[in-house]
């Protein structure tokens, strides 16, 4: 059954909107005050919080500001009950998390649309993080494995003959073998990098907030921070002679500064990996 906490500081409206959600076959507990309300909020982890803004001590913006900032509550849906009707009210309510206003006096059925409309959003994005977290699930199984064969297999490859062959090995022939190896370990490393860094992006973008976030982030100068990226990789390959670099001037773009580093490293990485000595690495962007 679906939980739902009714913070109001009127006992009577209280009572009847518990009443009203206990007929809609809710599972309702109310508060009369702000700290009582996030006290129930951590204890019972309702599946909505109603909430009304003007109360005595601590209003619903400061209610909704110290359960946003709790990671245990912070995506909990919640509605605020309210008789104030200016934009900046509603301006207020919005940027500290509010999901919904319905504004005092009110018709029953509108509080209860408002509701069933906040309750319909988390399923569906429950539903939305459940499909991430089994295709996550199928990566990790099907492909992870495959990807870690080949490093795996070289390791255990040299690492044997190095045991094998460890009475007759010429010295030069352990540090090329050796070197082999940490190659093969360097890769191991980075896959294991790589696939670490997928599973936290997906798992991320399950959650609102942090998909929000993701919205938030700017790089300043990009292409800036793209010639330099490409051009001191590229020179550790020795191929700076292969390198053609075109950015067209842009003052910034949406994206973290690690996502975006991130993606310019992997792109000249698979760039490098899959071209020869002389053949040209064209970086470019418009």
């Amino acid at each position: 059954m679906t939980k739902i906490l009714v913070i109001d500081d009127s006992q009577e409206l209280l009572d009847d909107i518990i009443e009203t959600l206990g007929i809609e076959d809710y599972e309702a507990q109310g508060a009369t005050s702000g700290q009582e309300g996030i006290r129930l909020a951590h204890e019972i982890r309702p599946d909505l919080i109603v909430c009304d803004i003007m109360m005595p001590g601590m209003d619903g913006y400061e209610v909704l500001r110290s359960l946003r900032s709790d990671p245990s509550t912070a995506v909990i849906p919640f509605i605020f009950l309210t008789a104030l009707t200016s934009r900046s009210d509603r301006r207020q309510g919005m940027s500290l998390g509010a999901d919904d206003f319905v504004t005092k006096p009110f018709a029953v059925d509108e509080l209860l649309s408002s509701i069933e409309t906040q309750i319909r959003k988390r399923k569906e994005l429950n539903d939305l993080a459940e499909e991430h977290l089994a295709e996550l699930r199928n990566t990790i199984v099907t492909a992870l494995p495959h990807e870690l064969y080949t490093p795996l297999n070289t390791i255990i490859g040299f690492a044997d003959m190095l045991q094998l062959e460890a009475d007759t090995i010429k010295p030069d022939q352990i540090i090329s073998w050796s070197q082999l190896i940490r190659d093969a370990a360097d890769r191991l490393l980075r896959l294991n990098e790589n696939f670490l860094y997928y599973a936290r992006l997906r798992l991320a973008l399950t959650a609102p907030d942090s998909a929000e976030s993701f919205g938030k982030s700017y790089v300043e100068f990009p292409d800036l921070v793209v010639s330099e990226a490409v051009r001191s990789q590229v020179a550790r390959a020795n191929r700076l002679n292969d390198l053609q670099i075109d950015l067209a001037d842009v003052s910034r773009i949406k994206c973290s500064s690690e996502n975006f580093n991130k993606v310019i490293a992997e792109l000249i990485s698979n760039a490098l990996k899959f071209s020869e000595t002389g053949q040209i690495i064209k970086v470019s962007s418009r």
